[in-house]
């Protein structure tokens, strides 16, 4: 029950810094480039948590659950998307990393895409 108290509270926190890093006005291009710096600095703390907790042998203790999956989810789950990859590509997996991106992007932005239609018509 704690592990979940923690995950929720982190995933507050994290969707909390999305929405405001979000909200800041960057150059007038039509390009998101907020949900871009999003991504990156998610993908970068998860890998810089997973990692820190590996070399000061804290393992999968609270700490890193409430900073990975918790504020990095929360953040970005772009984050966790890529740290999965990344150890996919570190056993040696490459083509189940490939087909796993892939499908995950032609999959949701399908799913989008349908979510999106079947609201329009009502169901």
């Amino acid at each position: 029950m704690t592990e979940l108290l923690l995950v929720g509270l982190g995933g507050g926190i994290g969707a909390m810094g999305r929405y405001m890093i979000g909200k800041i006005p960057i150059a007038d291009i039509p390009y998101p480039v907020n949900t871009f710096i999003i991504n990156v600095a998610g993908a970068f703390l998860i890998g810089l948590f997973m990692a820190a907790g590996s070399r000061l042998n804290i393992g999968d203790s609270r700490l890193i659950l409430f900073l990975t999956t918790g504020i990095c989810g929360g953040f970005s789950t772009l984050a966790t998307l890529s740290a999965e990859s990344l150890t996919m590509l570190q056993s040696g997996r490459f083509l189940a990393c490939l087909l796993y991106c892939t499908a995950t992007f032609a999959v949701c932005i399908t799913a989008t895409y349908v979510g999106t239609c079947v609201a329009r018509i009502g169901l």
